[in-house]
């Protein structure tokens, strides 16, 4: 278990919160692995609610072209819409996904469609990625990046160099994840991807941050919070500052920026956020031996990551 999970559990149960710091050490030996990924797996989309999003596959089902038979047309068309088909699926219904990125992969290699082929390969590398098969998905992306014409797609390069970096960083890999997300970067500007290249500078800065080059960390989440205003997409920049700045000892600067969420009252984001952000906030009153003020927010953060498990479990079946 982690040093740090010890001495806030140890310095409770001295404080005389014995029950409580035994019921704490159990559930963290549980959490810690999701508690300390950081926030480098926080997602910067927000899925659409589930009416319109059937609706608008509903949509794209029926624009599918058939020949007589009822056969998929092999055009470029089709395996447009087999693409948005997989991603209008990506937080939802993994089976779908999964069923729509094959056809639309067979097409695209049958008629050589190589950037339908990228877009289905890197959709089909994600799912493996989403399900925790890191060694699947890398397979899946070096697979594209090998492919004579990926040079031809400058965007679609990056994205499977996102996709490797992350897949290696995942895995505790920083040193060489960064290596791609560095690559990703170059090709992001090369075709001015604004929002992509806010999630691969986002993925940068953790991967400093886990590096402990927490003045590089710094640096470059504060150059991106300067930019945008506080949003679902962008709700892990106070999360990654108050981390940052709690390892360089700014305690009231970070529990600023990780009130920040706890105060977030805008659209639906992803609820790691609050289970990093409580956490977080538990060490700090630890540090300042506010213990009921840690203890609530150490049970809170578990009760967030506890729900996260059970959603899950659900998208992954």
């Amino acid at each position: 278990m982690p040093k740090n999970f010890l001495l806030c559990i140890e310095c409770l149960a001295k404080r005389g919160y014995l029950h409580e710091s035994t019921s704490l050490n159990y559930h963290l030996k549980m959490r810690s692995a999701f508690i300390l990924s950081v926030a480098i797996f926080l997602v910067l989309f927000v899925p659409k609610n589930s009416y319109s999003q059937q609706q608008e596959a509903d949509s794209l089902y029926q624009s599918l072209q058939r020949n007589a038979p009822g056969n998929l047309l092999p055009d470029t068309s089709n395996i447009n819409t087999l693409n948005d088909l997989a991603t209008n699926y990506r937080y939802t219904d993994m089976d779908s996904l999964l069923k729509y990125v094959e056809l639309a992969q067979q097409l695209a290699e049958d008629i050589g469609y190589s950037k339908g082929y990228f877009e289905s390969l890197y959709l089909r590398g994600w799912y493996h990625f989403y399900k925790g098969e890191y060694r699947k998905s890398l397979e899946v992306s070096n697979s594209g990046l090998a492919h004579p014409d990926i040079f031809n797609f400058p965007e679609k390069e990056a994205l499977l160099n996102q996709l490797i970096g992350t897949s290696y960083a995942s895995q505790g890999d920083y040193h060489l994840g960064l290596n791609y997300f560095l690559r990703a970067l170059e090709l992001y500007r090369q075709v001015d991807k604004d929002i992509d290249e806010f999630q691969i500078l986002n993925n940068i800065g953790v991967s400093y941050f886990q590096l402990e080059d927490y003045e590089r960390a710094l640096e470059i989440f504060e150059e991106l919070d300067s930019l945008r205003t506080l949003s679902s997409q962008s709700i892990s920049l106070p999360v990654n500052l108050g981390f940052i700045n709690y390892e360089l000892g700014n305690l009231d600067e970070a529990e600023k920026q990780l009130m920040r969420i706890i105060n977030y009252e805008g659209e639906e984001f992803d609820q790691r956020a609050i289970g990093l952000s409580t956490y977080k906030l538990g060490q700090i009153y630890l540090q300042r031996n506010q213990y009921p003020l840690a203890l609530e927010n150490f049970n809170r953060s578990i009760e967030v990551y506890d729900q996260y498990e059970k959603n899950l479990k659900k998208y992954n079946h």
